[in-house]
């Protein structure tokens, strides 16, 4: 190959390996939050998500018993109403890792009584 021809193909790689590079950043720089901290998915932590930063494609990290709680991601109707049955995604394993698309995302304990004492919250993720 002579020296045009290897001008074009580093032309041609040269902005494909910048996209590559910063998406790569881009995945690196997800954050997971630990939702409730210490307390992890338990009553009264609706109001857990004041004054943090999320944002899209950040990973919230549900940790609780399996035998008394669930993660159910609903709308702004399920999310008022403490309703679960038209959840997009319902988790169960007690080690809940979900990625956060950009906007609203809103999350209950899928049984009534513990929505209705406060496990439950809505993260608005940032683009």
């Amino acid at each position: 190959m002579g020296t045009a021809a290897n001008a074009s193909v580093c032309f041609i790689l040269a902005p494909i390996s910048l996209v590559l590079l910063l998406h790569s950043a881009m995945l690196v720089e997800s954050t997971e939050h630990l939702v409730g901290d210490a307390k992890g998915w338990s009553t009264g932590v609706s109001n857990w998500p004041r004054d943090k930063l999320f944002l899209a494609g950040d990973v919230l990290v549900f940790k609780y018993n399996s035998k008394l709680h669930n993660v159910a991601k609903v709308n702004k109707y399920g999310f008022m109403a403490c309703e679960a049955t038209n959840a997009s995604a319902t988790y169960t394993s007690g080690e809940d890792y979900v990625t956060l698309k950009k906007g609203m995302n809103q999350f209950i304990c899928g049984y009534p009584e513990y929505c209705k004492q406060g496990m439950k919250i809505k993260v608005f993720a940032n683009p």
